[in-house]
């Protein structure tokens, strides 16, 4: 199998190979270089705000806020705790997210979907695009991961083929 590099990221490590997607499993880079940053507000709070509901009816959070107020922040750090694409230890054992009960249970333990639709439409200028460029770049990366269950060309029949496989793994959730 080959690998664009525009769309993944190798790392060579003890464990060999690790072939992470933009979209699905990322890094945790993003989040790294706002900690890197002089002027850092711990929020990771809102992660075990974000675990108590994870599994429940209550599971889908909307975290709105105006222009400019973090949430690009937030999602970076949520998608650094979550993915299985990395280790964040580093980034969080310091944090207050570190004292949360539930801590090591979650950390880089779940399948995540990052998408900034932001990007997206700055690429296509037009929502029909957009969506279309969206399903098409998503299906394809969840394909390396998911090949016998990307059979479609429509991304919400794909995930929902993908959440009936891993549902039947809690561990393995897709988070959203």
């Amino acid at each position: 199998m080959t690998y664009s590099m525009y769309y993944d990221i190798i790392v060579i490590g003890q464990k060999g190979v690790i072939v992470m997607g933009i979209y699905l499993n990322p890094t945790n880079s993003k989040y790294q270089e706002l900690l890197n940053s002089k002027i850092v507000v711990d929020k990771s709070l809102l992660i075990e705000k974000t675990n108590n509901v994870l599994n429940t009816t209550s599971k889908n959070i909307c975290f709105s806020r105006p222009r400019r107020f973090g949430k690009s922040t937030d999602a970076n750090m949520l998608v650094a705790y979550y993915s299985k694409g990395c280790d964040s230890h580093n980034l969080f054992d310091h944090l207050k997210i570190s004292q949360s009960k539930l801590y090591e249970e979650h950390i880089n333990k779940h399948n995540v979907i990052h998408i900034d639709v932001q990007k997206f439409l700055s690429r296509t200028h037009d929502i029909g695009k957009m969506i279309s460029l969206i399903n098409t770049k998503i299906i394809k990366e969840l394909s390396r991961e998911y090949e016998e269950y990307c059979l479609d060309d429509d991304l919400s029949e794909v995930l929902n083929e993908i959440f009936a496989y891993t549902k039947l793994d809690n561990r393995n959730q897709v988070l959203f």
